[in-house]
């Protein structure tokens, strides 16, 4: 999985794994189990601050097809056997993953450095429990690989936060007058999380939600996106825009392309209206620095 850092990534990655459902249902779902979350944590964690601008940058593998020329500066991953790698992500970052946030304007509170220092993280379960991660449906693993994050971060960071929420204006996505224009996958064979690849101009995702798809357009609006629609479908999404400034724009092959809204409603069948929404959040009361091993 791949998330952008910082409130302007001008290109990133991302899979769709912490982004499928809201959090409230996956808390629910996953303390329902309450044996397999006792069992549910790591037995060996590293963690290394980031303390060179090199150290920022890693290639992307050429089999996820980046954009040409792209890289990435943060990679989240957890593996099939609940192995989590983190390179140079924010906690931040990890705060939003964890917590599925949709963006960081989700998070009050908070040291200093949450927004910018760095962490490169390996953490592995004990052979025992990786056996069990492995055996679990792709939905449950969804929701204890949240679990196990947020316990990490409460303990290696000394992390205490509480949930709320607030009203605030945001962006409804929803069905245009003409209808939608994008093919529902065959539910008996896709499957939510496909590989998203998003810049400032270009979205590509396989097996995609409209959940999801509201969530990645959040971070090239920079406004919180809910998706109001109805629709649970999953599509396979192409979506192309002009860049939101003029120095991108005239750099860019698709400087004739129309606005991010224009394009939704064009392409995709769908559209954005400002509306008044409820919005949860993650309010920090504590967090420091971990040891680093």
């Amino acid at each position: 999985m791949f998330f952008p850092h910082g409130p302007r990534a001008s290109t990133f990655l991302l899979a769709t794994l912490l982004l499928a459902a809201p959090f409230a249902h996956a808390q629910s779902a996953v303390t329902s189990n309450d044996a397999l979350l006792r069992s549910a944590v790591y037995e060996v964690v590293a963690i290394h601050p980031v303390k060179n601008a090199s150290e920022n940058i890693i290639q992307v593998d050429k089999d996820l097809n980046p954009l040409p020329g792209q890289k990435i500066t943060s990679r989240f991953e957890f593996n099939d056997h609940g192995t989590l790698t983190v390179t140079s992500m924010t906690l931040e970052t990890l705060l939003c993953t964890a917590w599925n946030l949709r963006d960081n304007s989700q998070l009050h509170g908070g040291p200093a450095w949450l927004k910018s220092q760095r962490f490169n993280i390996t953490a592995k379960p004990s052979e025992e429990f990786a056996a069990t991660y492995a055996a679990l449906d792709k939905k449950t693993k969804k929701l204890v690989s949240q679990h196990m994050l947020q316990a990490l971060l409460a303990e290696r960071f000394g992390l205490k936060a509480h949930r709320a929420s607030e009203e605030k204006n945001i962006l409804a996505l929803e069905i245009a007058k003409d209808g939608i224009k994008l093919k529902p996958l065959d539910s008996t064979k896709a499957q939510s999380g496909g590989m998203t690849i998003i810049s400032d101009s270009k979205l590509k995702a396989h097996g995609t939600s409209l959940d999801a798809l509201a969530s990645l357009l959040t971070f090239p609006l920079q406004k919180t996106v809910q998706n109001q629609t109805g629709d649970k479908n999953l599509y396979d999404i192409d979506l192309n825009w002009r860049p939101d400034t003029a120095a991108d724009a005239a750099s860019s092959d698709d400087a004739n392309a129309p606005s991010l809204y224009t394009a939704l409603e064009e392409q995709l069948g769908l559209k954005l209206v400002p509306r008044k929404g409820t919005v949860e959040t993650l309010v920090i009361d504590q967090a420091q620095m971990p040891s680093e091993n």
